[in-house]
């Protein structure tokens, strides 16, 4: 049986294969896989929170990266998305700190969270703390989440 040496000496695989290969390996950027967004998500919003308040979802809820840039602690709301909406449901929305403050996002009855924690998001006093959500028949699902307690 061949081991993984032989499998990449030359001659082992036809041109055409070794031609593919090439071409995949050539299009990896930074040692990365190049993992794609989530479908429908549009890389080129970044919208920068810098003031307490509402954060600007919509409607139409539009997938999107919210930067809490704001000096001091952000305190912010978040709406629901629109219940059984095929517009909303599905979409994806990150938020994340780019400041050491211990930022919070009340969403009263909105995060399902996995727990009875469901009203309040608090990011721990680092840069980089933040939470996937995805819109899902009026809630938010809590993908993921870094550094963000909820209550």
């Amino acid at each position: 049986m061949l081991g993984p040496t032989a499998l990449v000496k030359q001659g082992a695989f036809d041109a055409d294969l070794m031609n593919q290969i090439n071409a995949y390996v050539a299009g990896l950027v930074g040692s990365t896989l190049g993992l794609a967004a989530p479908e429908g998500y549009d890389t080129s919003k970044f919208v920068s929170l810098l003031v307490n308040g509402a954060i600007p979802i919509g409607p139409p809820l539009v997938p999107a990266i919210y930067q809490i840039n704001k000096a001091g602690v952000l305190a912010d709301t978040l709406a629901a998305p629109v219940a059984g909406n095929a517009n909303d449901d599905g979409k994806v929305i990150y938020i994340v700190s780019n400041t050491a403050n211990a930022h919070t996002v009340t969403a009263t009855g909105l995060f399902q969270s996995g727990s009875a924690a469901v009203n309040l998001a608090t990011f721990a006093a680092f840069a980089g703390a933040g939470m996937n959500l995805m819109a899902l028949n009026g809630k938010w699902v809590v993908l993921g989440s870094v550094g963000v307690t909820f209550t």
